[in-house]
């Protein structure tokens, strides 16, 4: 439940969650509280309950056998060394048992053999007489028993007593004559332990034994080991189990990557189980050998009757802290039901929260500013101690201290990777960088454990990690403030006067009652409210009338022209009206109109926290979407998408082999080398029909919103024929193109996390509709012909306001409207549209690029309706003009098209007898000047702002293979032609 949406609508009661995960009740219960698709029958239950019995029984065979297996090898010395001593005097039996005994560090040795000493000649070259030597002269330290003796697993003794042995108090009753005076190296006869010495097996530190002989015992060291390394890696299995049963069926219709990877993953499970029980054997070997296997079944079953325990102690406490969230989520829902689930509002899941939390924590400014200060204090260290460290090379306190700071640092660098990972995902290890950064600092981290501070060579080696630590860390300082260089050089005038405010804000002398006022400044200037009105006298302003007026007034943007009460809760969707109360109206999962709660918990327009004013960093404020569909598998989704497309098949009379084509064709829809043109080629009449429709099936949208799905086949098909065949730009391929531009931008990067739903649908419907009977010219063309629809328009966003003025005209036909009764979706995409259409103008896109970098450099919070707002229309914008980017034979053909739209346009001045527009003269215009103008002014800064703050990710595909690439191509084409 903690990676739910649905989580805090399911939480279990107490008795309910006890029996959802235990592995007896869990074996005997259905699984009802999971939905139908995630359930396992009896007999998976069972398998799923004996794999977890396996790796429980693994782990316990594997640690109470280790001390085992190696008692085993220390008596295996034993039989070796009276090998070696038959060998070296074959023929003369002299290797014969002896009636002394030694009693040695508790234990009493009365099964010993003579291993007298070879020949002088012979001794250097006997390597098995020198290791019984060997044990003889340095015996081994073993772990102490209970009785407090050592374990009994000496190998060889002196024959004589050793000068060194004199004073050991290792030696009890002592009887051996003292050898003779000389070297140390002098050979001596050797008294070995007899193999038939059975040696000594137990079950480990502070054992517990069931019976007088010691065979059923115990460790309660074992059990705390057992337990913690078992219960993470039964977590681990029923993950993956849970993941295989969220992968698509094999009798469901979808591409062979899901199927593999769920064929990968059962492979994966069934080799787990094989190397458990595999792992399982050996130890049962090695006891069975030592004649000890009781100990292995009584661990098992303790540490089995231990872990239910902990189970029961644990599981209320996971409920109340995981489950219900420290107590702030009820009990719902007990027996899955869609439905029913449908009715209420998603959240974030618990996991996500924690997420979020973390991630505002190191975005918070002291937490940012003493990581680069360790990142400063920690260049300096490494460059003193590759340049000095000659001068303390033989100083061990020195080293020892330096070493201690390295690896406090590192622990501290260790600890922001994975809070970073864990906050951000794998976004974060999307980047080479944070990847190479990341890498060199775990490696150094583990060589600082693993090689301590030894040898010269490990020295070097860690000093050498540092350094490219250290390189890694000013490249990126060098490259945040080589572009923060770069966006200086271009700035806005709004830029220059926030960072003018700023300056006066750093400025010591300036009083903070000065300071907060200038925050005001800033405020209003960002939000671009500064030529609203506003009343200071808080005792005039409230008042309903004067709050009326003010609005009135101050109404600057589509977005406040909402009519109050008008919203839903994105629930799913998370939105309301802007700064609206949604008391009195939502809309359920399934896009039905529904009485509201009454305790204010809806959310606000465009999917933030309604009525939250408290400030968070963009990245906590953002309303995730951690998968394509917040109710359905992925599963669910393909099998909704592929019933969509065969009845939008159905519905357009496509054949089979038309469908064949189309399906080749559309294959790579979530890449950027889509080749639109061919698929407009290829759909013909149902293009934007086919394509607007495969797109939203990504998303869930249909289903999810319940649109008429014949009315919304209907209104497409009307889209699809107001473009013009003569157009040779602004057509349906164009349409197209901003369409799955907009959906690559949606999947390759964060953005779902930042939109609720119906802002996705709303991006993608402004796609569909923003060029809209385009003919082919533009706004200034028809003003200077005197155009009746610049008439219309008054000269005023001619195109971008007949395009919302038929659009929204063709949505007031009910056979066109697939909306259908909602009318809270109406007004909320009216409002979207307006905004963003209207935006379109090309005389705006210089304000509205100053708008964006504006906001980004500040505190751009989705939250606000403005801001996301921004959001919204930097997408459409951005996708309209990024056909630049696209790789250079795509390119190549959307430039003709372009170039010869424009020239038709020029042509027509012609004919009319009006000025000829810029670059619309075929005689005079170089194609190739005129695009590289086109991309320096209008496409390189538009989406270089916005994919370096939205979508780094895409830098390398739009910018740098891209942009550039195209760009060079059109410089070379332009040198030729003047050449």
């Amino acid at each position: 439940m903690m990676l739910s949406e649905e989580g805090h609508i399911r939480v279990a009661t107490l008795p309910n969650h006890l029996k959802q995960n235990n592995d007896f009740t869990k074996l005997w219960y259905e699984e009802v509280h999971l939905p139908p698709d995630q359930r396992l029958s009896p007999i998976f239950r069972l398998g799923r309950f004996l794999f977890m019995m396996m790796i429980l029984l693994c782990i316990t065979a594997q640690t109470t056998s280790w001390r085992t297996a190696f008692i085993e090898v220390q008596l295996l010395y034993r039989t070796g060394c009276l090998t070696a001593c038959e060998e070296l005097h074959f023929p003369e039996l002299v290797c014969h048992k002896v009636s002394t005994s030694l009693k040695f560090r508790g234990n009493k040795y009365d099964e010993l053999f003579v291993f007298p000493a070879p020949p002088d000649d012979t001794t250097l070259s006997n390597s098995d007489y020198r290791q019984c030597r060997y044990f003889a002269k340095k015996p081994k330290t073993y772990q102490t028993t209970p009785d407090g003796r050592e374990e009994r697993l000496q190998t060889c003794f002196s024959a004589c007593t050793r000068a060194s042995e004199v004073s050991n108090d290792d030696f009890e009753d002592d009887n051996r004559v003292a050898c003779p005076t000389g070297s140390s190296e002098t050979p001596t006869d050797l008294l070995c332990v007899s193999p038939d010495d059975p040696g000594e097996f137990w079950a480990g530190p502070n054992e517990v034994c069931a019976d007088s002989e010691g065979k059923w015992c115990f460790s309660w060291l074992h059990l705390l080991i057992i337990i913690c390394v078992a219960n993470p890696l039964q977590i681990v299995a029923e993950l993956l189990i849970i993941f295989i049963l969220q992968l698509p069926s094999d009798e469901e219709e979808v591409e062979c990557q899901q199927p593999a990877i769920k064929c990968g993953v059962q492979m994966l499970l069934v080799s787990l189980f094989g190397v458990s029980a595999l792992l399982t054997v050996g130890p049962f070997i090695v006891q069975g050998r030592a004649g000890n296997p009781e100990v292995v079944w009584m661990t098992f079953i303790i540490v089995l009757v231990v872990d239910q325990i902990k189970n029961l102690l644990i599981q209320p406490i996971i409920w109340y802290v995981l489950i219900r969230r420290c107590g702030r989520v009820h009990p719902g829902i007990q027996e899955y039901n869609e439905e029913y689930l449908r009715q209420w509002p998603f959240q974030d899941s618990f996991m996500t929260q924690i997420q979020l939390a973390v991630a505002d924590f190191m975005e918070l400014r002291p937490v940012a500013y003493a990581i680069f200060g360790l990142v400063g204090f920690y260049s300096i260290f490494v460059l003193v101690d590759v340049f000095f460290g000659y001068l303390w090379a033989s100083d061990n306190v020195a080293l020892h201290t330096i070493y201690i700071i390295d690896m406090t640092i590192l622990s501290f660098f260790v600890l922001e990777i994975i809070l970073k990972t864990f906050a951000y995902g794998a976004d974060f290890l999307y980047n080479i960088w944070n990847l190479a950064d990341a890498a060199v600092v775990l490696v150094s981290f583990f060589f600082g454990i693993f090689l301590g501070r030894g040898n010269v060579k490990k020295l070097a080696l860690l000093r050498i990690l540092r350094l490219m630590r250290v390189l890694m860390v000013l490249r990126k300082v060098s490259e945040g403030r080589k572009r923060l260089k770069n966006m200086k050089r271009s700035a806005f005038g709004v830029e220059k006067v926030i960072e003018i405010i700023e300056d006066l804000q750093a400025n010591k002398q300036v009083p903070q009652y000065l300071k907060d006022e200038l925050n005001w400044v800033i405020e209003v200037i960002l939000s671009n409210k500064l030529y609203d009105m506003a009343i200071d006298d808080d005792t005039v302003k409230g008042q309903g009338e004067v709050d009326a007026w003010l609005s009135s007034t101050n109404q600057t943007s589509v977005l406040a022209a909402l009519p109050e009460h008008t919203g839903v809760d994105m629930m799913s969707t998370n939105m309301t009206v802007t700064n609206m109360s949604m008391s009195q109206l939502d809309i359920d999962g399934g896009g039905r109109t529904r009485a509201a709660s009454q305790d204010g918990s809806t959310q606000s327009f465009i999917g933030g926290m309604g009525g939250r004013e408290r400030k968070r960093s963009q990245r906590a404020k953002r309303s995730r979407r951690p998968s394509e569909s917040r109710r359905q598998t992925g599963a669910d989704l393909d099998r909704d998408a592929s019933k969509l497309i065969l009845q939008l098949y159905s519905l357009a009379k496509i054949s089979g082999q038309e469908e064949s084509q189309i399906e080749d064709v559309m294959r790579t829809l979530d890449e950027w080398s889509f080749d639109v043109i061919l698929a407009a080629e290829i759909c013909d009449i149902h293009f934007l029909p086919i394509l607007f429709v495969r797109i939203l099936s990504r998303y869930d949208t249909i289903r999810r919103f319940q649109f008429d799905f014949d009315i919304l086949f209907a209104f497409l098909k009307k889209v699809q024929e107001s473009f013009h065949p003569e157009v040779r730009f602004h057509n349906a391929a164009h349409v197209g193109d901003v369409l799955q531009t907009t959906h690559y931008f949606y999947k390759k990067g964060p953005l779902l996390r930042y939109l609720g739903d119906f802002d996705v649908f709303a991006g993608f419907f402004a796609a569909l509709v923003c060029h809209y009977g385009h003919p082919g010219v533009t706004n200034q063309f028809l003003i200077k012909s005197r155009h009746p629809r610049a008439i219309r328009y008054n000269d005023s966003s001619v195109l971008e306001n007949y395009t919302l003025s038929v659009v929204f005209g063709l949505l007031q036909d009910p056979a066109l409207n697939f909306l259908g009764e909602l009318k809270p979706w109406y007004h909320i995409l009216r409002a979207l549209l307006v905004d963003m259409i209207l935006r379109m103008d090309i005389r705006f896109l210089t304000n509205e690029l100053g708008m964006f970098r504006t906001k980004v450099s500040g505190e751009f919070s989705t939250d606000r309706p403005e801001d996301r707002q921004v959001l919204l229309s930097m997408t459409l914008r951005c996708a309209d003009l990024a056909f630049a980017a696209r790789p250079q034979p795509i390119y190549l053909r959307w430039m003709d098209r372009m170039m010869e739209e424009f020239f038709y346009q020029g042509d027509l001045e012609k004919q009319l007898g009006l000025p000829v527009s810029p670059f619309c003269d075929r005689d005079l215009t170089n194609q190739y000047k005129c695009q590289i103008g086109f991309i320096d002014v209008l496409v390189q800064p538009l989406l270089s702002a916005y994919i370096i703050v939205l979508l780094p990710n895409l830098q390398k595909d739009l910018l740098e293979e891209g942009l550039e690439n195209n760009k060079k191509h059109l410089q070379t084409k332009m040198d030729s032609a003047y050449n």
